[in-house]
């Protein structure tokens, strides 16, 4: 009842639903999968009932499919995968990989890509190298590994875009990283070889071709920060 209406309404059934709003993750509630859930959130309040005392009759005569469908959206808005630094939440987020492979869902095929804002500006040198590393491959890591920060995390979100690159907590079983493109050179150059057709045709910014790197630039050392991604909260 609270869902739909500000005072609730009284009801035998003690169930009450938590869930977080996508306004407290930048750029979230912009999401294509946000924008349904809210647009399915606004239709439903308009079918429903003014008075929350009139909604037991209006359940009673909606059709099965319809009944379920608004029951569904309501339980779907208590869902909460967040992986937190100090919370890992094994036991809840091991039912909620479940429950995505069960519905067919992965942020993959959400749309969901790595940007400054969302991801990369977020987190260490150290694991925006690692993310081009995986969705690239080792060469083009190595093209940004000499840049400050912020520098790093714009060409990254660059280099990653339509790669289907995903953050490890993002990542579904079939999403994995195989071990071989995590470990083998050999593995990487040949996805390079086959994604880039050659470095020659990437088309960079001017100051990545340089020959000569800008001063402290080339020896910044990786941050050690400790910063993690906080995902869907």
């Amino acid at each position: 009842m609270k869902i739909f209406y500000r005072y609730g309404g009284s009801s035998c059934l003690e169930i009450t639903l938590q869930h977080t709003a996508f306004s407290q993750t930048q750029g979230l509630g912009d999401t294509v999968w946000a924008k349904e859930i809210e647009h399915r959130q606004e239709s439903w309040g308009y079918d429903l009932p003014g008075n929350a005392d009139d909604v037991w009759d209006y359940l009673i005569g909606l059709d099965e499919a319809s009944r379920m469908a608004l029951f569904a959206h309501c339980v779907s808005l208590s869902v909460n995968a967040t992986v937190q630094a100090w919370n890992r939440r094994a036991k809840e987020n091991g039912q909620a990989m479940q429950l995505a492979r069960s519905l067919g869902f992965g942020m993959r095929t959400a749309g969901w890509t790595p940007t400054v804002d969302n991801y990369l500006g977020r987190v260490t040198k150290a694991h925006i190298l690692q993310a081009v590393r995986e969705g690239k491959g080792e060469r083009d890591a190595q093209l940004i590994d000499h840049l400050k920060k912020p520098d790093m995390a714009r060409e990254a979100a660059r280099l990653l875009e339509g790669s289907g690159w995903l953050p490890e907590v993002l990542r579904l079983p079939i999403d994995q990283i195989p071990a071989e493109a995590e470990g083998n050179a050999t593995a990487v150059d040949a996805v390079v070889e086959r994604d880039t057709a050659g470095a020659a045709d990437v088309d960079l910014p001017a100051f990545l071709t340089e020959d000569e790197r800008a001063g402290d630039g080339a020896n910044d050392p990786i941050d050690d920060d400790r910063e993690h991604l906080k995902a869907a909260e």
